[in-house]
């Protein structure tokens, strides 16, 4: 089970894409919405995405999606394989054919850096402008700044904090004090990046 396209079938695929601009829509291709479950764990964490693509013109369409740092282990278009290709590390092309609306499900994941008493998660995923986050985190922990929280809630039973956030542009950095396990949220080293410490 493939996940990329081969360099031969990327290519093949994108001299078949039109590049004519559409006379009639804005954009041939719309990333509608995205719908995020983050779960961190010991060494890596997970993700699950589904992103509701629109397309209003026909023939085959490439899609470039930012996704860096995090590693596709499956994916989806309209419960098939899709065709997927990555020319960029922080790029991520999916091709896509027919008019209206399509589902692309993603499963990925990321490696959490583990040093001392803290573990570090870097992350960027496409953020059309209807996206919803959900991160579970081992521990209770609070975020304090650096991101808008829309929930939390930490189930005692099982030791984890469930979050709700909104997302943040460029890439996130989440950061966990492990001697604590009680942090904050507070802007990274880079644009866009959000630290749990």
């Amino acid at each position: 089970n493939r996940v990329l396209l081969s360099r031969d079938e990327y290519e093949t695929l994108l001299r078949a894409v039109e590049k004519t601009p559409d006379a009639h829509a804005p954009f041939a291709t719309t990333v509608i919405s995205a719908d995020y479950i983050v779960t961190v764990g010991l060494g890596r964490a997970e993700f699950a995405g589904t992103l509701i693509l629109d397309v209003s013109k026909p023939g085959l369409h490439a899609i470039e999606l930012e996704l860096g740092h995090v590693g596709v282990r499956r994916a989806l278009l309209d419960a098939n394989s899709a065709p997927i290709a990555r020319n960029d590390p922080d790029r991520l092309t999916v091709f896509v054919e027919g008019q209206g609306r399509h589902h692309l499900t993603l499963d990925m994941t990321a490696p959490v850096e583990t040093s001392a008493a803290q573990q570090v998660l870097t992350f960027r995923l496409p953020l059309p402008p209807i996206t919803h986050v959900s991160m579970t985190v081992p521990g209770n922990i609070e975020i304090r700044s650096g991101a808008a929280v829309i929930g939390r809630v930490f189930d005692e039973a099982a030791q984890i904090t469930m979050f709700e956030i909104l997302p943040q542009p460029e890439e996130d950095r989440l950061r966990i004090d492990e001697v604590h396990q009680v942090s904050r949220l507070e802007p990274g080293s880079t644009t866009g990046a959000v630290s749990l410490v």
